[in-house]
């Protein structure tokens, strides 16, 4: 498979993952003020104090996103790490992401992978957040040739019921073929493309995949069964 190709594959799991993280968690955005509110109970002075500390936290996250879109990137960074160190849960999680890829988008590759390791490994923050950053930070390691711990990253994130085993599975399948696995990378990609949940898109580009390795198959069973000539033959 073409590296070229192998690019706009990463480069879509990065787009669509963090487009399922945005989905996923909207409502810690648009709803969490609501949410607060039918907790409300008779210990108001508490929920008021937790109120306004989500309310202070979607603030500062919603200002954060503004900088990133005018990419501005190094102060947008430097607001998503405040977030993630004084935000309140799920805003914390989503500033410590968002920081991360600042770092990306600034050009930052290394800081970037280190920011997004350390929330993967953050056991506090949400399992769809952490597992989103280990498969950026795979997916960024696999494009700088830094691979340790890069097939264990996607197993951990390929198990059942984890939010993102289908991407997980999609990128195992990328990097076996990087590494001339084609028949493990073909169990992986039909699997994709037999699963009814596997979105659209995904199914795709895995029959895509799969259609690549069927064409290649041949030639190279072709290629490893020629006899080579002898010398005696030859002349």
């Amino acid at each position: 498979m073409s590296s070229e190709l192998i690019r706009e594959l990463e480069e879509d799991l990065r787009a669509e993952n963090l487009a399922k993280l945005w989905r996923k968690h909207n409502h810690l955005i648009i709803g969490a003020v609501a949410a607060l509110v039918v907790g409300v109970g008779i210990h108001s002075g508490w929920s008021h104090y937790r109120l306004s500390r989500e309310q202070e936290s979607g603030d500062r996250l919603l200002a954060a996103v503004d900088l990133f879109n005018e990419n501005k990137y190094d102060v947008a960074g430097d607001a998503f790490r405040a977030l993630s160190e004084e935000g309140t849960s799920g805003y914390a999680s989503l500033g410590a992401f968002m920081h991360a890829e600042s770092l990306l988008k600034a050009g930052k590759v290394a800081d970037a992978i280190a920011a997004y390791e350390a929330l993967a490994q953050d056991s506090g923050a949400d399992i769809a957040v952490r597992d989103l950053a280990s498969l950026q930070s795979v997916s960024l390691r696999m494009n700088e040739k830094k691979e340790d711990g890069v097939p264990e990253a996607l197993d951990a994130a390929m198990k059942s019921g984890r939010p993102f085993a289908s991407s997980a599975k999609e990128l195992k399948a990328v990097y076996l073929m990087q590494h001339g696995k084609s028949a493990e990378a073909a169990m992986l990609l039909a699997e994709l493309v037999a699963d009814t949940n596997t979105q659209q898109s995904m199914k795709a580009r895995a029959e895509q995949m799969l259609s690549t390795l069927t064409a290649d198959a041949p030639a190279a069973e072709d290629k490893k069964t020629e006899e080579p000539k002898s010398d005696d033959a030859a002349s």
